[in-house]
This record gives C-alpha cells, structure tokens and sequence, in this order.
C-alpha cells in the first residue's frame, strides 16, 4: 500500500503543470503522513511555506489527530494571513488568490472540524455556522474582486470547503441532540451537485460526510446506500484517499514515528 501511495503521488506529480509544493501535492493525494514527515525537514518555520503549503500542512496534522501542533499550525496560518505581526499574505489554493471572506471561511473549516473531532459541539457548531453565514453573503471571488467562472478551481473550493462544513453542522448538531437542525444540514448535503468536471472530485468526499452524518443519527441504512452508491472515478479516488487515510484508519498515526 505505501508503494502504490508512491507511485500515485510520482503519476500526480508527473501531470500535474504548474502545481506548487511537495507538501500540497501529498495533502492532495491523502499522504498526510508524507507532510508532516517532510516538515522537520524545513526546520519547522513555517515562513519557509507559502501560505498554501502552510494550509496543506495544518489540514495534514489535522487528518493525522495531532491536535497540538494542528492549532499551533492554524495560528500561525491565521497571523500570517491576517498581518497581525508580519505584511499580511494571501493564502493561495494552486497559486490563486481568494477574496478575504473566503481566507476566513477556509481556516474556520478547519478549526471547525478539529474542535467537532475533540468533541467541543458546541465551538464546531459556532466556526460551521458561521463560515457558512460567510458563504452566502460572501460568494467566493479572486483577491480582484472579478466573478470567476463556473468550473474554475473557485468552484472546486468553494464546494471543497461548504461540503465539510455541513457534514461537521450536521455531526455537532446531531451530537447536541439537536436532531431537526442536523436533518436540515444533511438534507441540504444530499442536494449538493458534484458531477461536474471540477466538483466531481468532491463527489467522494460528499459521500464520507453525508454517510458519517446519516450513520450518526441513527439512518443506518441511508448510510449503507450512500456508501453502496459511490461509483469508479474521481469521486471514488477520494473515498478510497479518504479510507486509508489516518482519519478513517486510527492505526496509521498510532504507529507514526512522527511527532513533535
């Protein structure tokens, strides 16, 4: 398995013009194990990233439970993005610049989901609502300001970042006794469109939170079938990503010889 991982990684890396860093390309093909190993290696500053690599990092240490270092990693993120200490610096997805709102929107998934994985329902419930808030009052844009297409890697975050968030609001919801608000999230996750050329690659990811929401309040079946539904292409490349990652597997970061 970690040969295939490799060669997987190499074949990405082979097709994949104008990509940034070694770190977001592992982040990309579920090798959170492979960032943060590779972080001692640039002596743990994180000014030597660029705010992408930065943010695959921080996502890496979350998949991987570290939840130390996760939150030391997100508030260095959050200062350098913000300009609290230093010139404030964009965070960048592939190279692309988003509007400011969406800055906020991407590290609040993140802080949202660690706190939902700590059992903190009610911080979850807080940064998924609210970076939700964000969303539709906010459309996600460059740091321009112009209307990007459909079908650009704006579409691919901006599902990439509402799928999670509702998955997590249906989760902390749902763990709050909170059934009808958690149905309302699922129901809205199901209705999410990831056949599309860019979106498909979330289609997987869609199906993990939507079956780990239905398989939290109870819907057992629907979970079966949500699973059972998920089909060959991109969107089953991330569930299996997803599977062998240590999110799904505990084994994987219990076995790491990686810590800091």
């Amino acid at each position: 398995m970690k040969f295939l991982r490799q060669l997987i990684l190499v074949l990405l890396l082979g097709i994949c013009v104008g990509c940034e860093t070694s770190l977001t390309n592992m982040a990309q093909v579920g090798d959170f194990s492979g960032v943060a190993s590779n972080f001692p290696n640039l002596k743990k500053t994180y000014k030597n990233l660029d705010t992408h690599s930065h943010y695959s990092l921080c996502q890496s240490l979350l998949s991987l439970r570290r939840f130390t270092s996760f939150f030391k990693c997100h508030k260095a993120l959050k200062k350098r993005i913000s300009g609290t200490e230093t010139p404030a610096e964009p965070l960048q997805f592939n190279g692309q610049e988003v509007n400011q709102s969406w800055e906020i929107v991407a590290l609040n998934t993140l802080a949202a989901q660690a706190y939902l994985e700590l059992g903190d329902n009610k911080k979850a419930i807080k940064l998924s609502e609210s970076a939700l808030s964000s969303m539709k009052k906010n459309p996600i844009s460059p740091k321009g300001g112009e209307v990007p297409m459909m079908g650009s890697i704006y579409e691919g975050i901006r599902i990439g970042n509402k799928i999670p968030l509702l998955g997590i609001a249906a989760l902390s919801h749902t763990r709050a006794k909170n059934r009808a608000k958690s149905q309302d999230y699922i129901t809205e996750l199901k209705t999410i469109d990831t056949t599309g050329a860019v979106s498909g690659f979330q289609s997987g990811i869609r199906r993990f939170w939507l079956a780990r929401s239905q398989l939290a309040s109870g819907n057992y079946i629907d979970a079966y079938q949500t699973m059972r539904a998920e089909k060959w292409g991109a969107g089953h490349f991330a569930m299996v990503t997803f599977i062998n990652s240590a999110y799904l597997n505990p084994a994987w970061y219990v076995v790491s010889p990686f810590e800091y």
